[in-house]
């Protein structure tokens, strides 16, 4: 509307000076309307998205209290009390095995981390006193060639000082000419080698680049290694098939679980306790560790050049054991810790 409305200022310069004041009055209040306009819509939209939230909040209230109450009468249950009790073991057993990986890759990536800033900020000294030096070179060269010609030129002045008289008169002219070309020539040494020495200042004053980040081969070792933890973690709790159950609770509701009887759970609860015992008591683990991400770094595949994680398929065994045994001997596990997200390990990878 306010399109229509605008004049040409050649039409505007015609009006007189109550018709200006009065389409200025106009256009004012168009453009105020226009904006007004403009934040309706934006309140609209906000109260809108607003309310969107609302209802999700809602929704999933209405879900949780659902999920208590449906809790509550399995737990009031004998028959089913047990099962759930088995239910939320296996899910402290995942999340305990997502935190050995997460405190894991923190680990790794600091390591990493450092050692790369290490490395850089090294190369940035020892191509910083490569410089210096190559300065400081040129300044002993500039000051021998600036004292060379300051003595020559002495000389030259002593000599033109010891020819005196109308006799030496175009003998003296013609020295100072050559003198003056030698003066000229030492001032643009001395000027060279005030550049030389400002280039020195600039070069020492120079600051530690900024660490743009562990780079893609960093992060390719550090997956390779997490990839090596959980498959590390799923031997651990192979007995009894304790991490494939606790996938599985990871994906069911709690009126979706059945694990047995009363002693079936009893058993169960006293073996996933176990486990996690033992695996805090784990303290030398780590060569295996390595060895394991070794050899998982000779199977591992990238989608292109630039990708940090590791293709899924090229990693689907496990090895019971690590190094090269692990293909001649045939012990291998048909088991795709990254493609099956154990341990939620897809959102622990570098990217």
């Amino acid at each position: 509307m306010t399109d229509e409305l605008a004049r040409p200022e050649s039409e505007i310069s015609r009006m007189s000076k109550r018709e200006r004041e009065e389409y200025r009055r106009v256009m004012h209040v168009f453009q105020n309307r226009v904006e007004l306009k403009q934040e309706f819509i934006r309140l609209r939209d906000d109260r809108n998205s607003l309310l969107d939230k609302v209802k999700k909040a809602e929704r999933e209230t209405r879900l949780a209290n659902e999920e208590k109450k449906d809790l509550e009468k399995l737990l009031s249950s004998p028959e089913t009390g047990y099962n759930i009790i088995v239910y939320y073991q296996l899910r402290r057993l995942w999340d305990e095995c997502h935190s050995q990986i997460e405190g894991f890759s923190q680990v790794l990536k600091k390591q990493q981390t450092d050692r790369e800033r290490k490395r850089e900020i090294m190369e940035f000294n020892r191509d910083r006193e490569k410089r210096l030096s190559q300065a400081n070179k040129m300044v002993v060269q500039a000051k021998a060639e600036s004292d060379e010609l300051q003595a020559i030129i002495n000389q030259k002045e002593q000599e033109v000082a010891a020819r005196a008289g109308v006799l030496h008169f175009f003998n003296r002219r013609k020295m100072r000419k050559g003198m003056d070309e030698e003066k000229q020539q030492l001032a643009q040494i001395r000027a060279k080698i005030e550049e030389l020495f400002s280039r020195r200042v600039k070069i020492e004053s120079e600051q530690w680049p900024e660490f743009k980040g562990v780079s893609l081969k960093g992060k390719r070792a550090i997956n390779i290694a997490l990839v090596a933890m959980a498959q590390h973690l799923f031997l651990h709790f192979s007995d009894n098939n304790l991490g494939e159950m606790a996938r599985q609770a990871m994906r069911q509701r709690p009126s979706e679980v059945h694990y047995g009887l009363r002693e079936d759970c009893e058993y169960l609860m006293q073996k996933v306790a176990a486990a996690l015992e033992r695996l805090q008591e784990q303290s030398d683990f780590a060569e295996k560790l390595k060895a394991r991400a070794d050899w998982l770094r000779t199977q591992a595949e990238f989608k292109n050049e630039n990708d940090p994680v590791p293709l899924a398929a090229s990693l689907s065994k496990i090895s019971t054991t690590v190094g090269k045994d692990a293909i001649e001997t045939g012990l291998l596990l048909d088991v795709n810790v990254l493609a099956d997200d154990y341990w939620g390990l897809l959102s622990l990878m570098v990217e």
